[in-house]
C-alpha cells in the first residue's frame, strides 16, 4: 500500500529508518539497528576505557565499575522496549562476554598441539564479577514496570481485547 501523507499540500518524505532521542526505529518495527549502533557505540567506549585501564594497571574490580557504570549504559540503552531474537541476544551477549573476558585477561589460547583451549565464560563472568547479560536487561525493564503501571493508558491497555476482525486491517506503518 502506498500511503502519502501532507501537511499544508506538501508531500511528506517516507523513511523505512530514523533516529528519534538516539535511538533507531524501524518501519519494519526491528529493533536490530538499535541493537546494532549501540554495540557499536558500547565496543567503541569500552576500547577507549580499557586501553586507559590496563595500561593504568587496574584491577579486575574498578575494570568492572567502569564497564557496568559506562560501557553497559550505552550497550543497553532503551533495551527496556526491545523485543530481542535469539540472533540479537547473541550478538549482545557475544559482546558481554568479551567485555568479561577484557575484564579478566582471559583470552583463548592455542595449545602446543594446534587446538584451542576457551576458558570457560561462566567461570569468566564469575571471576569478573558480572551477571549474564540477560538479567542486566531483565532488571532494567523491572525498574520500568512500575512506572508505567501507574499511568491510566497501561490500564487501558490491560482491558482492551483482541479483535479478529482487525487483525488483517492495513495501517499506515506497513
Amino acid at each position: 500500500m502506498n500511503v502519502k501523507f501532507t501537511i499544508n499540500g506538501v508531500e511528506i518524505e517516507q523513511v523505512s529508518e530514523f533516529k528519534c532521542l538516539g535511538r533507531y526505529i524501524q518501519e519494519a518495527d526491528n529493533d536490530i539497528v538499535a541493537v546494532w549502533a549501540n554495540i557499536q557505540k558500547a565496543r567503541k567506549r569500552w576500547g577507549q576505557f580499557s586501553r586507559i585501564l590496563t595500561r593504568e594497571g587496574a584491577n579486575i574490580k574498578h575494570m568492572k565499575t567502569f564497564y557496568i557504570t559506562i560501557v553497559q549504559s550505552v550497550l543497553l540503552y532503551g533495551s527496556e522496549s526491545w523485543t530481542l531474537t535469539e540472533n540479537q541476544w547473541s550478538l549482545i551477549a557475544a559482546f558481554h562476554n568479551q567485555c568479561a573476558r577484557s575484564i579478566t585477561r582471559r583470552w583463548a589460547r592455542q595449545n602446543e598441539d594446534g587446538t584451542w583451549h576457551w576458558p570457560s565464560i561462566s567461570e569468566t563472568l564469575r571471576i569478573a564479577g558480572l551477571d549474564p547479560i540477560h538479567q542486566y536487561v531483565t532488571k532494567r525493564r523491572a525498574t520500568i514496570f512500575p512506572f508505567i503501571e501507574d499511568r491510566a493508558v497501561y490500564e487501558k491497555c490491560l482491558n482492551t481485547t483482541w479483535n479478529p476482525s482487525t487483525a488483517h486491517k492495513v495501517v499506515w506503518w506497513e
